[in-house]
């Protein structure tokens, strides 16, 4: 399915002149609830609406490589940490592996993207099988599109060969290191430690249950908030968000006072 839309619509409603005849107000009213009721139960898709109803906790979710959540809060952070905690991870939407072979796109950092359409943002390792279904009960979520064209036009695709110290984005297959960042005083809370992590490129991880055999223990949130706050440190992995000096970057990052990479914890 693509560009799907979970959209809650409210009814549209207008004044009834009651000097019409019984009858006709009856039928008015019969009519409006069955208006009222079509639009509650209302999924929009491209091109056409049909009343397909939200997914069933735990459900299987559909295989997605992006996705883009409209927001009904203004509130970063509490978006940020529902996305993370979720474990997706928010996308540039025009990162390198979003745009025409031959071409290679100067790296810019993945918060740049937050507005009023909302975050976007890719799946990870570590999501659960019900994602849409979690995303949809939760109450700061207004609309959800499964994989949303990122309209790369817009943005800065330089062509040619990048030179040694030009800043672009990792390719797929040279993403996935593991590092453990630790912060300084200056960043006080889990929100800003997570931003300054996923604003550089980086996921949070797991590397134990990620390479875990057998069958997996049941799923819990992805988020490291109770690690921060115990020992000011995430752990963390590279994406195709990232850029190929994100080792330089993240030691120039005001706030981290130091990075182990490669990252390998004893399970």
């Amino acid at each position: 399915m693509t560009h799907q839309v979970n959209a809650r619509r409210l009814p549209h409603t207008r004044a009834t002149p009651w000097s019409y005849r019984p009858h006709v107000v009856l039928a008015a009213l019969i009519l409006g609830v069955l208006l009222v009721l079509a639009g509650r139960g209302a999924t929009t898709q491209t091109g056409h609406t049909s009343p397909t109803p939200s997914p069933s906790p735990g459900a299987p979710s559909p295989t997605v490589s992006l996705i883009q959540v409209e927001f009904a809060s203004n509130n970063i952070g509490d978006e940020v940490r529902l996305i993370t905690d979720l474990g997706f991870q928010p996308s540039f939407p025009c990162n390198g592996t979003k745009v025409t072979s031959g071409y290679w796109v100067r790296w810019q950092a993945t918060g740049l993207s937050f507005g009023p359409g909302g975050i976007q943002a890719e799946p990870t390792p570590l999501i659960p099988r019900d994602w849409l279904a979690r995303l949809d009960a939760s109450p700061l979520v207004r609309t959800v599109f499964l994989n949303p064209r990122a309209g790369c036009a817009r943005y800065d695709v330089p062509s040619g060969t990048s030179g040694p110290n030009d800043l672009a984005f990792l390719a797929p297959s040279q993403a996935g290191t593991y590092a453990r960042m630790t912060f300084d005083s200056s960043v006080p809370d889990y929100y800003q430690a997570i931003y300054t992590a996923v604003d550089l490129g980086m996921r949070l991880a797991n590397p134990c249950y990620e390479h875990m055999t057998g069958t997996p223990p049941p799923w819990r949130p992805v988020g490291q908030e109770s690690q921060f706050a115990a020992s000011h440190e995430l752990v963390v992995a590279t994406t195709d968000n990232a850029s190929n000096h994100w080792q330089r970057q993240l030691a120039a990052t005001q706030g981290i006072r130091k990075v182990e990479t490669p990252y390998a914890p004893t399970c």
